[in-house]
């Protein structure tokens, strides 16, 4: 017998903790599990697909089975932060498991047992969810911006049609109609405060139509500096975050070097020389629940810090730890680390700031 956590009408995630469970009431079998994974690589609609093969031997007659980090290996990825395009992103994969139960010593067939179909997303099931509609978004509380500050807004939509609609102090700007399909269903939205005039004090909502799934921003004071990054979220989806501190490039170089004994003398040579660019940036003053965006920024594997419309800079996130609670303190901060990957070594960082 087995059981599935799965079924063919709802979304499952690729971060889930849920086990297939193998069970039998037969003396010295095991089982097969067959993955078939169709996927499409990100913005694109050619399918491809995968078949993987496993065995699962029994304790017992019972054992379980997780297949969700498997399947997340095959979630596409964005290329580069200059690919992306606010809208539809990556496809959903979806599997068809099938299970056989077959003797241990001939490898008789004795039961089979198909699911098809199952669609997953990358990362864990958000907290906002509601009939499959969900935010695709880690930190679900309001997030800070100024009036210079931009903001992606990420929905998981069954297949329908959906209004997703921009307000500003509960005043409707805008509204999207957008109609997913059996393939179709993450939808970015970017939030350009300054396109909606947004000031200090202004609260946006951007919510779907007729549910209760909704994400806010707030609007902070502006201040001197204003440097927008985006990282690449536990959904595959790029994240923004706006730091109003100030920052600053560090570049330290490694030689490596020979010595060598010349007409008695001893000489040093410089094999080779590298350079490492790092760049420490301030968040500036932040909201405690934004501590759960900068932990999603940290962990994962890639940003990019834009600089105009044409110019950014690629970004590995390096930073070791932030403080989340002070007792002494009531205003959140904190530097954040980052290696700077340049295309080459002679390459100056500092002329795109």
């Amino acid at each position: 017998m087995v059981q599935f956590p799965y079924n063919t009408k709802d979304f499952a995630f690729t971060l889930g903790s849920e086990y297939l469970q193998f069970s039998t009431d037969a003396e010295g079998t095991y089982f097969s599990v067959e993955l078939q994974i169709s996927y499409f690589d990100f913005y694109e609609s050619s399918l491809k697909t995968k078949i993987l093969n496993y065995k699962i031997p029994l304790f017992q007659k019972y054992q379980k089975f997780n297949i969700s980090e498997i399947i997340h290996r095959y979630m596409s990825r964005i290329d580069d932060y200059s690919n992306f395009v606010p809208g539809f992103q990556y496809k959903t994969v979806t599997v068809t498991i099938i299970c056989n139960e077959l003797g241990q010593i001939d490898g008789e067939l004795i039961d089979t047992v198909i699911l098809e179909g199952v669609k997953f997303i990358a990362g864990n099931k958000p907290y906002l969810f509601e009939n499959n509609t969900a935010l695709l978004e880690r930190n679900y509380h309001p997030c800070r911006v100024t009036s210079e500050g931009v903001v992606n807004v990420s929905f998981l939509l069954p297949e329908g049609s959906y209004l997703l609609l921009v307000y500003k102090n509960n005043v409707l700007q805008k509204s999207i109609e957008v109609v997913a399909d059996d393939k179709n269903n993450v939808y970015t939205i970017m939030v350009d405060v300054a396109n909606f005039n947004g000031e200090q004090g202004d609260c946006f909502k951007v919510k779907i139509s007729e549910t209760n799934i909704f994400y806010e921003i707030l609007v902070f004071p502006s201040t001197l500096y204003s440097t927008q990054l985006y990282f690449e979220n536990e959904y595959n989806l790029l994240s923004a975050f706006q730091c109003t501190g100030g920052y600053y490039i560090d570049e330290e170089y490694t030689r490596l070097k020979q010595k060598y004994r010349e007409d008695f003398q001893e000489v040093l040579k410089i094999v080779d020389t590298t350079k490492e660019v790092a760049l420490t940036i301030n968040t500036g003053h932040v909201l405690k629940t934004d501590t759960i965006s900068l932990d999603s920024l940290i962990l994962n594997k890639r940003a990019w810090l834009v600089v105009s419309d044409t110019v950014y800079l690629c970004l590995v996130p390096l930073s070791k730890k932030i403080r989340t609670l002070d007792s002494g303190e009531e205003l959140f901060q904190f530097d954040l680390l980052f290696h700077i990957n340049n295309p080459t070594d002679a390459q100056n960082s500092t002329y795109r700031f």
